[in-house]
């Protein structure tokens, strides 16, 4: 169970790439088979329109942004990346499946991963953690085939190319939100 303690970096997608996106899962994913939680504001059927790359979950440090600034480490701004991959996750209970992308992320990101992983106290639970963006939540209902929308979905978009924007420092549980590095 994901403990709300822990943070999260996650790197921004631009407009563009988030509106790519949003079209993308509009094409092959029909209104009525997005699964929208009561409970979990962010399990929101297509959520595109909120779509960054999280690049490791479950840092437990609150100065991980004041940490970054007195290391000296530097990033160019991030690059732009392929997408690899489509697939889905088992949600909870059974109720629903993430469709997630998995980008190629390029040598300025996997530095950042590296650093927060060497400098920073991240949860045991968190170590085989796959960076990825989430698309849309999709319900797990007889009538819906999740392989057949995962390969709609991915022959849009498998090869295209995203752009990143701002990485941040995100904490769910207060929902703060610090730049990182600025």
């Amino acid at each position: 169970m994901a403990n709300e303690n822990y943070g999260h970096v996650q790197i921004e997608l631009s407009p563009v790439t988030k509106k790519y996106l949003h079209w993308a899962v509009s094409k092959a994913v029909p209104k009525d088979f997005l699964y929208k939680s009561s409970v979990v504001s962010y399990i929101n059927g297509d959520v595109t329109n909120v779509a960054h790359i999280t690049v490791c979950w479950g840092v437990e440090n609150a100065d991980l942004d004041e940490k970054f600034r007195n290391s000296g480490m530097r990033l160019t701004s991030p690059e732009r990346a392929k997408i690899v991959k489509v697939g889905f996750f088992e949600g909870d209970r059974g109720e629903y499946f993430p469709i997630y992308a998995a980008p190629e992320l390029g040598p300025e990101v996997n530095k950042l991963n590296d650093w927060i992983r060497k400098n920073n106290k991240i949860s045991p639970i968190s170590l085989d953690f796959v960076s990825h963006i989430t698309l849309c939540y999709v319900k797990n209902v007889p009538k819906v085939n999740i392989k057949e929308l995962v390969n709609k979905i991915s022959k849009v978009l498998v090869g295209s190319e995203i752009e990143f924007d701002r990485i941040y420092f995100y904490k769910p549980e207060t929902e703060e939100r610090v730049l990182l590095g600025k």
